[in-house]
């Protein structure tokens, strides 16, 4: 899922490692409002394994408002989902999203070694990441991720399936906002 809405850059800010801004009230709302929508989940029976969060303070503030309400424990902070904010990624420049898609995908891959099928994990980054694991799963073009909408606290759902001893990947859900109340 995507962190909520965040506080403008600061001037001077939007550099490689520096831009790093905190939720607007907004986005701690929407963030309470993800929370609620997983709850929900789980009282119809789903069962979530575990909680990961990128290091950076939206996604960490996020994760930090689901694990309140969850029964996951701390949120589990993952390198592999930092990411580049869209201004700092040069037009055209597929290298740096490749990056991005490479340690994000690793992580997955980890994930599902680690625990067994069935199983859902809940993944709190940064729209540019999201957007490049759905290119991942969809096997689209890195050049396409913008060809779809990504709202703040929106939730994208991936799944792994095993049909005939072949694995399906499948998007199931994407930029799905319906647990958010309007502005």
């Amino acid at each position: 899922m995507r962190h909520g809405e965040v506080e403008e850059p600061r001037p001077g800010l939007a550099e490689i490692g520096h831009d790093d801004p905190a939720l607007t009230s907004r986005g701690r709302r929407q963030a309470a409002s993800l929370a609620r929508e997983l709850l929900a989940g789980l009282e119809r029976g789903e069962r979530i394994e575990a909680l990961y969060t990128s290091p950076l303070r939206a996604a960490r503030t996020t994760a930090e408002a689901l694990s309140a309400v969850l029964d996951v424990g701390e949120p589990r902070v993952a390198s592999e989902l930092t990411t580049l904010t869209p201004e700092l990624v040069p037009q055209g420049d597929t290298a740096a999203m490749e990056a991005i898609q490479a340690q994000a995908w690793k992580l997955i891959a980890g994930l599902k070694e680690q625990f067994e099928q069935q199983t859902t994990i809940v993944l709190v980054t940064h729209d540019l990441t999201i957007r490049s694991l759905v290119c991942k799963a969809l096997d689209m073009d890195l050049q396409d991720m913008f060809r779809f909408e990504l709202e703040p606290a929106s939730l994208t759902t991936i799944e792994f399936r095993v049909q005939r001893d072949r694995e399906r990947t499948l998007v199931a859900s994407l930029n799905d906002t319906c647990h958010i109340e309007p502005a």
